[in-house]
């Protein structure tokens, strides 16, 4: 997003601000007719699974965990304040995950990643991540990209502000202490889901 946006603002999909359009055209300087959130998920999780900038060639690279960790370090020295936090996908998504083979691979970033610093996780199957796909989503207008609302309950979460409103299987603090127990948390919730949604 970062290096698309330095590219110059009339590059779409993205807002003058760099928040990516998702809604309601994918171009709409090309007029291009709505895409129906049901297709759209169908586009995503084809793209990651196929498209070797994503699942198709993915190999964990330390030297990638390296920069997190100079950033982390960074922000340490100069006394900011740190939020870190995994994004919520859909569980459809999550599947994607497991069907191109990389869930272990996943699991060993989660780790890595909390041996660095506490972060959120928003990725299990909970109460947003398993909406039911259809075209009047709540929460999600892709696999990997969601609404508003979920971005202010993800906010609520981690800023510990009006927490009342967030649901409590929606986002998990992990560390080193509790990263194992946090995963099979997953594997069972996901065993749980899968059972229901074998489609």
């Amino acid at each position: 997003t970062v290096a698309s946006n330095q590219k110059g603002l009339d590059l779409i999909p993205y807002y003058s601000k760099g928040m990516r359009n998702n809604e309601p055209k994918l171009n709409p300087h090309l007029n291009e007719p709505v895409v129906p959130i049901k297709e759209r998920f169908k586009i995503d999780i084809s793209n990651y699974l196929n498209n070797s900038a994503f699942y198709n060639a993915y190999r964990f690279d330390s030297n990638l965990l390296q920069e997190y960790k100079n950033l982390v370090e960074f922000c340490k020295r100069k006394n900011i304040e740190l939020k870190v936090f995994i994004s919520p996908e859909s569980a459809a998504q999550l599947e994607a995950i497991r069907a191109a083979e990389l869930w272990s691979v996943f699991e060993q970033w989660k780790r890595e990643v909390s041996q660095i610093t506490p972060v959120w996780d928003f990725s299990s199957y909970n109460s947003i991540t398993t909406e039911t796909i259809s075209n009047e989503m709540k929460y999600f207008v892709d696999g990997t990209h969601y609404r508003k609302e979920v971005g202010d309950l993800i906010l609520n979460r981690i800023l510990n502000y009006d927490s009342k409103i967030v649901k409590n299987d929606f986002g998990i603090l992990i560390t080193p202490k509790n990263i194992e127990s946090h995963l099979d948390k997953i594997r069972t919730e996901r065993e749980v889901w899968s059972k229901k949604h074998p489609d």
